[in-house]
């Protein structure tokens, strides 16, 4: 990880803790979130008042055409998801995507217009999704600092977009009961018109847990927290009427309504890295599996999960396979592993908000953006 960058929530918890890394403040304040992992690291906001010190791009800027375009969208059907689609992809011999670039626009620190901001740049330079993380305090600078929760914010950046994917990297099982985080994400869904993606993880971070009173069971029962929220989840969105009795939760005719605009669900992703439980997991439940790491262990721990998908009875073209890229380096070297990561089967790249700031970002999208998106 290049020191001074942002990266979302990868969520490995079965071989170690997982943790965002987050960079220096401009005004050099002491990290105030101890990262299990390792050192202090801190992000860098965008400015003290959670504005960024750059002029907002035109393109960025609200206009009668946008708003109008907006609300024809929002009557507009979109795709529905097909979890057989890039399956069915790899058996007729297609290609099974071009590569697709997403962005982080992390909400330590920053007021709404800010991060109203930077999902509407992301949608009109080209980003095809934007993810927030799934936290409940600012986990740098100011413990005062302001620190979004992650699915209201998914639902009012849908309000605020037309087309970008949306979602968490990722939500933390132990947050939310199930049920709940269920009809949050139906909900979401219907705002953003079918835009919605269900990233989950196992949690990490124990500090917050102990301080809102939230129970931090350890790694293995986290794991299995999550596969049984995934089954409740899914029974739910895909309207079944639905009595469950888990070791963890229980349901009785239980329904939610309405049901997603995707069908049968929202893409799930599961993030993390651990290959006793967790990529077992991903193998059995993932439409996409994001990973973090070197580009070497990120192909390892993926033909990992190629055989045990296959002894899950599942066909691994099915999995999508995700991870996060930094912008931090010079940009031949963005380049190679952008390219290293295709090559290795990674077909989504979730560019980190770069701790230069927003002169990075654009310089990113003007010289690299293009030629990433033309991988195939």
């Amino acid at each position: 990880v290049v020191p001074g960058e942002v990266v979302l929530d990868d969520g490995a918890v079965d071989d170690g803790p997982g943790g965002e890394v987050v960079a220096e403040p401009p005004n050099g304040d002491p990290p105030r979130v101890t990262d299990t992992r390792g050192p202090d690291v801190v992000v860098r906001p965008a400015a003290r008042s959670g504005k960024s010190p750059h002029p907002t791009p035109a393109a960025a800027t609200p206009t009668a055409a946008r708003a109008a375009a907006h609300r024809r969208h929002r009557f507009a059907m979109t795709p529905r998801y097909r979890p057989a689609t890039c399956a069915a992809a790899h058996r007729q011999g297609r290609s099974l995507a071009a590569m697709r670039i997403d962005l982080g626009v992390e909400q330590h620190q920053l007021d709404w217009p800010e991060l109203e901001r930077r999902a509407r740049f992301a949608e009109d330079a080209g980003f095809e999704g934007v993810w927030v993380f799934d936290h409940f305090k600012a986990l740098y600078g100011s413990p005062e600092g302001p620190c979004f929760e992650a699915w209201t914010l998914l639902a009012a950046l849908a309000a605020v977009t037309t087309r970008v994917r949306l979602g968490p990297l990722v939500t933390g099982v132990t947050y939310r009961h199930p049920s709940l985080l269920a009809a949050e994400v139906v909900t979401a869904d219907h705002v953003s018109n079918g835009r919605i993606e269900l990233g989950m993880g196992a949690a990490w971070f124990r500090q917050e847990h102990d301080e809102l009173g939230l129970r931090f069971p350890g790694a293995g029962e986290r794991i299995d927290r999550l596969d049984e929220a995934l089954e409740v989840m899914t029974r739910l969105m895909t309207g079944r009427d639905t009595s469950f009795a888990g070791r963890y939760y229980r349901l009785r005719d239980a329904t939610y309504r309405p049901l997603p605009v995707q069908r049968p669900h929202p893409p799930i992703w599961i993030g993390g890295g651990g290959e006793r439980k967790l990529l077992p997991l991903a193998a059995r439940r993932a439409d996409v599996w994001h990973g973090f790491g070197p580009v070497a262990e990120l192909a390892r721990k993926s033909r990992l999960l190629d055989r045990l998908a296959v002894d899950a009875g599942r066909d691994p073209a099915a999995i999508r396979r995700s991870t996060t890229l930094s912008l931090s380096q010079p940009w031949d070297e963005v380049r190679a592993t952008a390219e290293a990561l295709f090559h290795a089967g990674f077909q989504t790249l979730v560019a980190s908000w770069p701790s230069e700031g927003w002169s990075r970002l654009e310089e990113f999208v003007g010289k690299v953006l293009p030629d990433l998106q033309q991988l195939a």
